[in-house]
């Protein structure tokens, strides 16, 4: 069977700091293979069929059925160090315990904290999923390296989530030492990418992830103005 993914995202349109994921999104939506939704509230189920999860399935959850076979499922949002679950930064958190996954799926973690160890075996018992269906970031993630990795997915398909993933995970820890540098930079710049992406090359090795942040320089108008209220970008 083709692989298959769902990206599920915690956030609206009107969150400056996922504008250019909501774009990346948008290209995701017509790639074969990917489902695309924005979670508002509510139960969140896949299963095995696309008939059966079409059944009981509240209208302020998933629309439409998405088959769990072969199948990557990310979920992106805000993450917090004092709880498992990736929020819309509104109040509304989708937590471990509203969400129904097939033992056959994967589960990427696209959020600050989730894949820290006590938050992550949260994910992993609260879902009913063996230890190594569910990945995440240890620490704090930038929005910026999110949408490289929603990028990347609508460039390279389904079948490349998971390593995709692992390079997003691998970025987020090469350069979170320099986060509150980049975010300054970012901010008085005005938003700008390549400023942050040339200071980081500066100051630290970024050969592991070079091929991941590459896509900065070629489509950096996903990645300008992607400033939140509290700094982050």
């Amino acid at each position: 069977m083709d692989a298959r993914a769902a990206v599920v995202a915690c956030f609206g349109r009107g969150d400056p700091q996922f504008a250019g994921a909501v774009k990346a999104m948008a290209e995701l939506a017509v790639v074969s293979g990917f489902s695309v939704c924005v979670w508002e509230g509510g139960p969140l189920r896949f299963s095995e069929g696309e008939e059966s999860s079409r059944r009981g399935i509240p209208a302020d959850s998933l629309r439409r059925g998405i088959p769990a076979a072969s199948f990557s499922i990310v979920i992106a949002g805000h993450g917090s160090e004092e709880r498992a679950g990736l929020g819309n930064g509104s109040g509304l958190s989708l937590a471990p315990s509203v969400i129904a996954i097939p033992r056959s799926a994967r589960l990427y973690l696209l959020g600050c904290y989730q894949g820290r160890d006590d938050l992550r075996e949260q994910w992993v018992r609260g879902c009913g999923l063996p230890s190594e269906g569910v990945q995440g970031a240890e620490g704090e993630t930038e929005s910026l390296l999110s949408t490289l990795f929603l990028m990347h997915c609508a460039a390279e398909g389904a079948v490349a989530v998971g390593r995709i993933f692992t390079d997003w995970v691998l970025a987020n820890r090469i350069v979170r030492p320099h986060f509150t540098a980049a975010r300054r930079l970012y901010a008085r710049t005005g938003g700008d990418p390549l400023a942050v992406l040339d200071f980081l090359q500066r100051t630290t090795d970024l050969s592991p992830v070079e091929l991941f942040l590459s896509l900065a320089r070629r489509r950096p108008e996903f990645l300008t103005g992607l400033l939140a209220a509290e700094g982050r970008l």
